[in-house]
């Protein structure tokens, strides 16, 4: 099918040309015009993701749809969403294996949105003692689970604001669980400590593809939350900055 192949290539390079004009000012760039770029190149990003969707819908049949489809699973806020161009792919995909994939994913997604019951599961903290998350949320008003890495950087610059959250209102009954996908404990350790996570930190140290609880969520990117009442309902997913704040504001007011 050579013309989905062009229209993609042609998609690609337009694309990265952009990004590469974008890297090659950054590193000599003041402070102030590195933070303009990275919100360039933010929005670059998500406009190349809008224009990959858009091929999928052109493209139905296009190995390269069903291949893209899967490299973009980060960028749907819902389930419902992703499968509106799951269901768009040619059915002659059906018995591919990325298919089937994409199709579980899809599912489990369903099963961690707002309304729904957040899985339990146990994990060690930094003593190596095991925590359960219905331990945790059983014991507050409102409980964060959010999930991060040392080496995940939006991860941490929200950390900051996952604890300026935590200041302002544990006080009247907001706790954080935080879950690292971390495998090396040493840097995982360091990270709670330069980052002032003062909340309960666990870590199973498995890899991403091995860890029962990335699945169980079905976590597309390390950065990754969910807001749950104290009977482990889901009520709000992925609350970042001065949302989150605003959620606690209201929900504790």
């Amino acid at each position: 099918m050579l013309a989905d192949t062009l229209a993609y290539a042609a998609l690609v390079d337009g694309f990265e040309k952009q990004f590469a004009a974008i890297e090659t000012e950054y590193d000599s760039a003041s402070s102030e015009r590195q933070l303009e770029l990275e919100a360039s190149f933010e929005e670059l990003d998500q406009a190349m993701v809008e224009a990959q969707k858009l091929f999928v819908r052109d493209y139905p049949a296009s190995p390269q749809s069903l291949k893209v489809l899967s490299e973009i699973d980060w960028s749907f806020t819902s389930a419902a969403e992703y499968r509106i161009f799951f269901e768009l792919l040619d059915p002659s995909f059906h018995d591919n294996s990325q298919f089937r994939e994409m199709d579980n994913l899809i599912k489990r997604m369903e099963e961690v949105e707002v309304g729904k019951q957040a899985p339990d599961f146990a994990m060690v903290d930094v003593e190596g003692i095991s925590r359960k998350l219905s331990e945790k949320y059983g014991a507050s008003k409102y409980l964060l689970l959010d999930f991060w890495a040392s080496h995940c950087g939006p991860c941490r610059k929200e950390n900051a604001n996952i604890r300026s959250a935590y200041d302002s209102f544990h006080d009247q009954g907001f706790d954080v669980l935080g879950v690292s996908t971390d495998t090396r404990k040493e840097h995982w350790i360091n990270a709670i400590e330069l980052d002032g996570l003062v909340w309960t930190n666990v870590c199973s140290m498995e890899p991403w593809n091995e860890n029962e609880v990335v699945s169980m969520y079905a976590l597309r990117q390390v950065s990754q939350n969910f807001l749950l009442d104290n009977t482990g309902k889901i009520i709000a997913t992925d609350l970042r900055g001065e949302e989150l704040i605003a959620t606690l504001e209201d929900l504790l007011k």
